[in-house]
């Protein structure tokens, strides 16, 4: 279980209140990506790959739909292009061809497939959780644990910043 203590929060949050929805959510992304500077470092430090793809491939991303979801901003360390499936609608579960000579035959769906963009590094899944024959060996979880108070305390310090440099700016 992961604990972290935040403090003096409250002051902060209390500030930021007072600027526009737009302006919140830009002091508090910019925050959040820079608190995840050191679990980036670390997840990267803890990949138990030499090639460095995998390494490379560990960001700090935003996660707006989520934002929108939960009513704020989302900054999430993971792999890039790692774990994008195709979404499971009625497109994508039956498509039927619509042109040329195969017009109107039956293809099967894409649901449970991924994507061909993105990275290679799907195999991080395996490494992180491990599988039936591979024992687990994680690195992004553990790098999250070890610095979640240290990043929870550059969010406060730059949530402080953003709100003096939006108090005197505007911006």
């Amino acid at each position: 279980m992961l604990e972290v203590r935040v403090e003096n929060l409250d002051e902060v949050l209390k500030a930021m209140r007072e600027f526009t929805p737009k302006l919140q959510r830009k002091g508090l992304t910019q925050a959040l990506r820079k608190g995840m500077r050191p679990v980036v470092r670390a997840a990267r430090a803890k990949a138990p790959v030499d090639t460095g793809a995998l390494k490379k491939a560990i960001v700090a991303r935003v996660n707006t739909k989520m934002g929108r979801r939960v009513g704020g901003a989302v900054v999430q360390v993971g792999i890039r292009g790692g774990a994008k499936e195709y979404v499971d609608s009625s497109r994508n579960r039956a498509r039927v061809i619509k042109r040329g000579k195969h017009k109107g035959i039956f293809v099967p769906g894409r649901v449970g497939e991924s994507y061909e963009q993105g990275g290679n590094q799907f195999y991080f899944r395996f490494l992180e959780f491990g599988t039936s024959k591979l024992p687990a060996r994680p690195f992004l979880r553990p790098a999250l644990a070890e610095n979640a108070q240290k990043t929870t305390d550059i969010v406060t310090a730059e949530l402080r910043k953003a709100i003096e440099r939006i108090a005197s700016t505007g911006k």
